[in-house]
């Protein structure tokens, strides 16, 4: 099954609301899980559970408040979908049911006054301040669902002006002292920094959890000062975002994927949170007006997990989120070779390739060099389109690779691991070229072992060598199993 990813969401709170009670655990069906893996909390603009009979959303229209229902066919928030009785508050508790007219009755702008969590657990988010809840319903005739760049519907959180945020009414507890997954479907025009889904209101290290992007080329999962900071290609589109932190006994740092292709392991963060604040959607760890804190884009889904995510089960996660949202980047099966290789001048070096498959569309290829061990700022190689390349041995020197890999009819890209270095080496010696030997794995291999055995003849070895160091067992040449070595 092919893997893919969604966007990232980012959540802003600052309102204290009614608790509601807690409900039996609801199992994320519809993404393929079972009930061995349960959400700590789970929002979305479709049907995530078979279980879950609630509203996705509570909207308000400037005068009124409306619990709005999967579409009973599709399970998504649409037009169609039907809307509860007016609601009192903001904060009342979700509504056991709906009533008989559309979404589409709604005549006025939306926005989102309540995401209610579907994982069972009732951590559900809210603001009561109208102006910064972020939008959902268009006005219009027809009135239409907010649509994210691929079409699908999402919630769209205003950074600059608004400031718009969610936040569950009590503190987040329950992310202490354990390891947590993060998975995000989102949307942003790559042009803000710090611009975060999801946080908690702290600003001392491990209380102020941020799960966004620090930059336009920096994915960041931090506890406040206890940071892992993952390098991306930005990407405008709609995008899928996890992060994992790892704690067996809090120390064991953390792991991130963008679009199921995997940006790494960082050490950090090195401790288990410690929150004593609430959680809030579309914001990092404060929901005052400070600008940089706040997602600027859509929201589509946002999971959270009080587990490791198996990788079968963030697969399993990720390629649903893929499919359903429509995120069509190439997503990468198998990773150039990490391999350091060391060729002679003029040598044959082992090829590098990648391999990768999208829902739909084609792949295209482009190869990039770099003098560094590094996936960006690297040099094209012109002609180099193809899912494998061989490196250039004409020179001497260490030189990195990289592969950028497109689809070409959503214009969605991925961007491969560095692959190990290769060394060319070209060393001047007494008479013409000679080569250097680090001691300790560097080799040359003659494919025909008979030249080197004397097969079966009488021969002479001879060798033009400089020791830099010396040692024992320290072959200049071998043949035959050993029988016939000069050392």
């Amino acid at each position: 099954m092919k893997k893919w990813m969604g966007k990232i969401v980012v959540f802003v709170g600052l309102l204290l609301a009614t608790v509601v009670p807690v409900v039996a655990q609801n199992t994320l069906s519809t993404l393929g899980l079972t009930s061995s893996t349960p959400a700590a909390a789970a929002y979305s603009l479709r049907k995530l559970s078979s279980n879950y009979s609630g509203p996705l959303v509570r909207i308000y229209n400037g005068t009124t408040f409306y619990d709005v229902f999967p579409d009973a066919t599709t399970g998504w928030i649409e037009s169609t979908s039907k809307i509860s009785a007016s609601v009192s508050t903001y904060n009342a508790s979700p509504s056991s049911s709906a009533g008989s007219s559309a979404l589409s009755t709604i005549s006025a702008n939306a926005t989102i006054a309540a995401w209610f969590d579907q994982s069972g657990n009732s951590r559900h988010v809210y603001n009561s301040t109208t102006s910064r809840q972020p939008a959902i319903w268009t006005a219009g005739s027809p009135g239409s669902v907010r649509l994210n760049g691929n079409s699908k519907p999402a919630a769209y959180f205003d950074a600059t002006s608004r400031k718009d945020y969610l936040q569950t009414s009590s503190s987040a507890t329950w992310l202490n002292s354990t390891s947590y997954s993060l998975s995000a479907v989102v949307e942003t025009p790559g042009s803000s920094s710090y611009n975060f889904i999801l946080g908690t209101s702290s600003t001392t290290t491990n209380k102020g959890l941020q799960f966004g992007q620090r930059s336009n080329t920096q994915f960041t999962l931090a506890q406040y000062s206890n940071d892992a900071h993952y390098n991306i290609i930005q990407n405008t589109g709609t995008s899928l975002r996890t992060a994992i932190k790892y704690a067996t006994t809090g120390t064991n740092g953390s792991a991130a994927w963008l679009n199921g292709t995997s940006l790494s392991t960082n050490d950090k963060p090195n401790a288990y949170l410690s929150v004593a604040s609430a959680l809030n959607i579309g914001c990092g760890y404060s929901t005052s007006t400070l600008t940089p804190n706040y997602w600027l884009g859509y929201i589509s889904e946002i999971l959270i997990f009080t587990s490791e995510l198996s990788n079968a089960n963030r697969q399993l996660v990720e390629t649903n989120q893929a499919t359903a949202f429509g995120v069509n980047a190439p997503i990468i099966d198998a990773q150039p070779s990490t391999t350091a290789q060391s060729v002679c001048l003029n040598g044959t070096p082992t090829n590098l390739s990648v391999t990768a498959s999208v829902n739909s569309g084609s792949i295209t290829y482009q190869w990039y060099s770099n003098k560094s061990a590094s996936n960006t700022n690297g040099t094209l190689i012109s002609g180099a389109t193809s899912s494998s390349y061989t490196p250039i041995t004409s020179a001497s020197g260490s030189t990195y690779y990289y592969c950028i890999l497109t689809n070409g009819s959503a214009a969605h890209t991925t961007t491969s691991n560095v692959s190990g270095v290769v060394k060319v080496s070209n060393y001047p010696g007494n008479f013409g070229n000679a080569l250097n030997f680090d001691g300790t794995d560097d080799h040359v291999s003659i494919s025909n072992g008979a030249i080197v055995a004397g097969a079966g003849s009488s021969y002479t070895k001879e060798a033009w060598i400089y020791l830099t160091s010396t040692g024992t067992n320290a072959n200049i040449f071998s043949g035959d199993n050993n029988t016939h070595a000069l050392y």
